[in-house]
């Protein structure tokens, strides 16, 4: 009968086991820290919470679930825009809802990229503008945590009127922003306003199939919230838009005064 003696390891091969494994420990510990604090944040906002459109009035509210407590004064969320184009006839204005929905859905995870989709040579969507500057947003909203409702009011004989709850004239600090017009610059113009009609074949916002001036346009709008990515220098952040289940049938004065 053989007897196996069990060989003991040594103190010192212990200490050497040991060893690594604080370094290693040790070397872990960066990595450890990256992946539980330095995690890239995504910056996301939630579309409008409503965005209602008729032919005699916009409604568009903000949703309070883009306040963000931790970033104080300086919210990632800055305000509401409002995107249109317009065409001179009725069917392609139902047929863009309809390529709105899609595109809202293909890009449901990828807002940044729906907006550069649409505002493309193909689709032509612009934000309306105020008579005061082309910078977004439309809406500026100081305090994101409180949710109000802003309307649009559609007028056929003068600048469309942007408004609050009360029916009062949309201010940024000093500057009166409740003037909107459209946004085009293909050509130089006097008759800005919607109630001028003065669309002509090949404008930057406009659809045609005719090269003579419409009697009556309908407009394909959307909604969405509006931000500044704080992981860049300034580029714009959106929301998923909200698609109206309407157009807007408009018929301005036409051209009378700039």
């Amino acid at each position: 009968m053989s007897i196996k003696l069990k060989r003991r390891s040594s103190p010192r091969r212990h200490r050497v086991r040991r060893n690594v494994a604080v370094f290693c420990a040790i070397l872990m510990l960066p990595l450890l820290s990256n992946l539980s604090c330095g995690l890239p944040t995504i910056a996301y906002l939630f579309s409008p919470k409503q965005f209602i459109v008729n032919d005699s009035t916009i409604r568009i509210q903000n949703d309070g679930q883009n306040y963000v407590d931790s970033e104080g004064t300086d919210q990632t969320f800055k305000g509401l825009d409002i995107y249109y184009h317009v065409f001179d006839s009725e069917s392609r204005a139902i047929q863009m809802l309809a390529t709105l929905s899609t595109l809202k859905t293909t890009y449901t995870d990828n807002p940044d990229m729906f907006i550069k989709t649409v505002t493309n040579s193909t689709y032509r969507f612009a934000r309306i503008r105020n008579t005061q500057y082309l910078t977004p947003p439309l809406i500026p909203i100081a305090d994101p945590s409180v949710e109000k409702s802003y309307y649009v009011t559609i007028h056929q004989d003068s600048n469309w009127f942007l408004s609050d709850e009360n029916n009062v004239a949309l201010y940024d600090g000093s500057n009166d922003i409740s003037s909107l017009i459209r946004n085009f610059s293909n050509r130089s113009t006097v008759y800005p306003g919607f109630q001028h009609m003065d669309f002509l074949t090949g404008d930057d916002d406009y659809t045609s199939s005719s090269s003579v001036k419409p009697g009556k346009i309908f407009i394909v709008l959307f909604g969405i919230s509006f931000g500044i990515d704080p992981s860049t220098i300034g580029a714009g952040l959106y929301s998923t838009p909200i698609i109206p289940t309407s157009y807007i049938s408009y018929e301005g004065e036409g051209i009378t005064s700039p």
